[in-house]
């Protein structure tokens, strides 16, 4: 049976790898003549799928799970929604209830780590898991709690076409650079994440190298994303002695434009379950720099499409930003082959061509 009317849940829409993933998704879904409907809490990424046509429905996943179920039922019922795809914990409990009531499948996407309580709950119940790397698909089936049946691996997808250096991005870019006081002389660092905990992404890391190594005392750093440990970072940097070294950006709803502002991208974070930011950059042709855990060496190939430390090992991470600070040539490889990469592995068209066949597939099935 051919599915044509998606209700897609996400708990918030600003930067992150779940609120990406929807976005880009519902994007490429609605290219494709889908009925698509997301429900979330709001955010930058709300507003911009409502000015694509995408009805969004503001919903309270999050606060209470309960209402947020009701919520989901009613507007399975209005628009006659065939399948309900949910991200994140509270988004699929909160699914599984209106689901259950309407009596429609769904399918969940795992884009971190499920804990034993959260793999016994209703999530379980989803039609299908959608893992985000072999990495996570394995640890889950390490741990045994989740059907095997049940998991697939099916990568994050990037957007290509817009996550591309086009003359045009490049010269945004360039003004993008100028804005924030940045020279072409100088090496720009940059993290794309949230700030959600002090250093779960690395962030101190980058701030630790920046005031430690003598070859990296005239590099700057752009941070892009926001979160409650903000102002501690602010705090940081000030006290090592970096604030004038360090652009705090915020939230950036033009990624790619950003992403095309930077040198490289440094990404120490302690644990990916894919890499989305990493693979973003990879696709603008950027070096990526990074620790390696969880999902990331399925993305970056050390040593060809960027480099991948140990982690924790800060002096590691400098050695080879530095390598790539000194060498044009090997900027120039590493970036022509990130993009083809990314390309032949991990488009968006590819992704959602194995989605929307799971999607017919778990329909005609139920």
């Amino acid at each position: 049976m051919q599915v044509t009317n998606l209700l897609l849940v996400v708990p918030r829409l600003n930067i992150g790898g779940a609120e990406s993933y929807v976005f880009q998704l519902a994007k490429q879904l609605k290219v494709m003549d889908y009925n698509i409907y997301v429900a979330s809490w709001g955010g930058l990424l709300a507003n911009e799928l409502k000015n694509m046509g995408i009805t969004h429905y503001k919903v309270p996943i999050r606060l209470h799970k309960g209402l947020a179920s009701m919520i989901l039922e009613k507007i399975i019922r209005r628009h006659n929604i065939q399948l309900v795809h949910a991200n994140s914990g509270a988004a699929g409990q909160a699914t599984a209830l209106a689901c259950m009531r309407a009596n429609i499948p769904w399918v969940y996407t795992a884009h971190g780590w499920l804990n034993f309580k959260e793999q016994q709950s209703n999530i379980a119940q989803a039609q299908r898991i959608i893992c985000v790397s072999d990495y996570l698909r394995n640890r889950f089936l390490s741990e045994g709690y989740l059907d095997p049946q049940k998991l697939t691996t099916i990568y994050n997808g990037i957007d290509t076409a817009t996550y591309s250096p086009t003359p045009e991005n490049l010269s945004k870019g360039i003004h993008l650079r100028e804005k924030w006081g940045v020279t072409k002389r100088d090496f720009l660092l940059g993290i794309v994440s949230r700030v959600a905990r002090p250093n779960m992404k690395g962030h101190m890391d980058l701030l630790h190298l920046l005031a430690t190594y003598e070859e990296a005392k005239n590099w700057k750093l752009v941070i892009i994303g926001k979160g409650k440990y903000l102002p501690f970072l602010k705090y940081k940097a000030w006290r090592f002695g970096i604030y004038d070294r360090i652009i705090f950006a915020g939230h950036h709803t033009d990624v790619p434009v950003a992403l095309n502002a930077i040198d490289v991208m440094a990404f120490p974070s302690k644990l990916e379950t894919f890499g989305l930011a990493a693979a973003e950059a990879m696709s603008m042709g950027k070096p990526v720099v990074a620790y390696a855990v969880g999902g990331l060496p399925e993305v970056v190939d050390d040593g060809s499409t960027g480099f991948l430390v140990e982690k924790n090992s800060i002096k590691a991470l400098y050695e080879k930003l530095l390598l790539v600070h000194n060498d044009l040539t090997l900027q120039k490889r590493i970036s022509l082959n990130s993009r083809e990469k990314i390309i032949h592995n991990f488009s968006y068209s590819q992704t959602t061509d194995k989605i929307t066949d799971l999607y017919n597939a778990i329909v005609t099935n139920y």
